[in-house]
């Protein structure tokens, strides 16, 4: 396989500063495109095509069934035999450039609608692909550092170009057309610095089918607990997430508070945090258990939810939102590499695509719950109590299985 021999003649050090190199290109041409779909594709949904509710909330979460597809996504790629993976990674992406110039010659919503909801689903398929990539292109001892660098990167661009994105808008509304291009184009960058990441292909799999990376789930007992645990504590923040701009804007609630205090504590604490402790969090991903790392981000998150929802004071909401930053930041790092830490590199997309789509499964569902559970006629305290009940089940589990002998291992 020539792209195979292409790889493999590149010393690891010159494979780690390559990828290294192009994967923060990317991450800051991603930033771009994920800032883009949180914000921009629903504005214009909501201001151009006056769409209705469900249809916006639809458009919302169809980024979170994106993350179903990827063990298909895996599955195909594996039968690639001679297409290296960052360049599948290449053709999703000048797909979704594609999709979006097409949806700013949408004529009605619903061709906008399906257009966007595609170019979404196929803008996740990168992330099982790209963790085979960082297990054999980085060591193990600077894994988490380099691949935290990378994600710092991201946030920051999306802090970037949304304000000007806004302005653009603001100054017309017909200049949607012009935000959706702009989109297509750092879309297309993104392509071009996948293909100049060097890779190989995705190692064919046993006894492949479309429903083969699910199986591993529950044939691999310790993969399937630790999914659980991760769960337990995903579901908490997911569910919450949605009620902490209810909790602290609604007036029924007591607090009433300022928008800009609540910017603060929603968005600007956190995302400080979580990109000022990235490197540090990368450092520790390197050198920490998975079990250790686990746990310090779940507690972290468990001291969020007790703090937050258990205050009506802005200092300690304000320090519930610290914990918030710090949580988010380690568990980004996690997200993206946990599995190099069990898994042979061999089975690491494979590994990944089944975490993936099981997470996208948890997010799709988790919003929901919290607004399940205040309709039901639970207190905002109840529900930060349940949701740091489950961070706290998470942390009990991690020590009933750290001395399992797969996190002792060293996965190279």
């Amino acid at each position: 396989m020539v792209n195979m021999a292409m790889w493999s003649e590149l010393s690891l050090g010159e494979r780690s500063r390559k990828t290294f190199t192009y994967d923060n290109v990317r991450c800051f041409f991603t930033g771009i495109i994920e800032g883009g779909f949180k914000t921009f594709v629903l504005l214009i949904a909501i201001r151009v095509f006056q769409a209705p509710n469900m249809c916006k909330a639809m458009l919302s979460a169809i980024g979170f069934a994106g993350l179903l597809f990827a063990p298909i996504t895996v599955n195909l790629a594996s039968k690639m035999v001679d297409t290296p993976a960052t360049k599948v990674c290449a053709f999703y992406f000048l797909s979704v450039a594609v999709l979006l110039l097409l949806s700013g010659f949408s004529r009605s919503f619903l061709m906008y609608f399906v257009l966007i909801a595609l170019a979404r689903i196929l803008f996740k398929q990168y992330i099982p692909l790209m963790v085979d990539v960082y297990g054999n292109n980085y060591s193990r001892e600077e894994r988490g550092y380099k691949l935290a660098y990378a994600l710092m990167i991201l946030p920051v661009a999306t802090a970037i170009f949304s304000p000007i994105g806004g302005i653009i808008l603001d100054a017309d509304l017909a200049n949607y057309r012009l935000i959706l291009f702009i989109i297509a184009i750092f879309s297309v960058g993104a392509a071009y610095a996948f293909h100049k990441i060097p890779s190989r292909p995705l190692p064919p799999q046993k006894n492949s089918s479309l429903l083969s990376n699910f199986k591993i789930i529950l044939q691999d007992k310790l993969f399937f607990t630790v999914l659980l645990l991760m769960m337990l504590t995903g579901v908490a923040n997911q569910m919450t997430f949605p009620l902490r701009a209810e909790y602290l804007a609604n007036e029924k609630y007591g607090l009433n508070i300022s928008n800009f205090a609540i910017t603060l504590i929603i968005t600007a604490i956190p995302y400080f945090f979580r990109m000022a402790s990235s490197i540090i969090w990368g450092k520790l991903f390197d050198r920490l258990s998975l079990i250790q790392m686990r746990v310090i981000v779940d507690l972290f998150l468990l001291l969020e939810f007790i703090f937050f929802f258990n205050s009506t004071n802005i200092i300690m909401l304000s320090l519930s939102a610290v914990f918030m930053g710090l949580g988010y930041g380690g568990g980004e790092v996690m997200w993206c590499l946990w599995v190099t830490k069990i898994v042979e590199r061999d089975k690491l997309s494979q590994y990944m695509s089944a975490s993936t789509a099981f997470v996208g499964m948890r997010s799709f569902v988790s919003p929901f719950l919290g607004y399940m559970l205040l309709n039901l006629g639970c207190s905002f305290s109840c529900i930060g109590n349940i949701a740091a009940s489950l961070a706290l089940f998470s942390v009990i589990g991690c020590f009933l299985i750290r001395n399992n002998p797969r996190f002792l291992k060293n996965y190279d």
